[in-house]
């Protein structure tokens, strides 16, 4: 169980590692609200290659339970944060990886593919070269 500060809450996440800290990780979110565990069911279908990241929305579960800000703009804007925040989830996640993206917004596959495809050749090269 762990927990990051984000936009004024505590934000809970599990990090389900049933291979190597170094594993490449899949962050599953809910929608609308909810709390990772949701995904229960699911789980076993991802951790045989990878770590699993299942955070909980703000006033769900182990994060912060507020009545401020329980909009989907807000639940959202927790989960889509601002560089240096994604740099502290990257750093408080064991093997995770950070790259941030110039001049695109939140739809950067759309805004510049050849931009986002290169970064994931890269993350999966490196991710294949460490898994050997």
């Amino acid at each position: 169980m762990s927990s990051i500060k984000v936009n004024g809450i505590e934000l809970h996440f599990d990090d389900i590692q049933q291979v190597s800290r170094s594993a490449a990780p899949i962050l599953l979110i809910t929608g609308l609200g909810g709390v990772g565990a949701a995904w229960g069911p699911l789980i076993p279908e991802f951790t045989p290659e990878r770590r699993v990241i299942l955070p909980d929305h703000r006033g769900c579960g182990r994060s912060t339970h507020t009545t401020d800000g329980l909009t989907i703009s807000q639940l959202a804007n927790d989960m889509i944060c601002p560089p240096y925040l994604g740099r502290e989830l990257a750093d408080a996640i064991p093997g995770a990886t950070f790259t941030l993206l110039p001049d695109v917004g939140h739809y950067s596959h759309v805004e510049n593919p050849q931009l986002v495809h290169g970064h994931i050749a890269k993350l999966l090269t490196l991710h294949d070269s460490l898994s050997r």
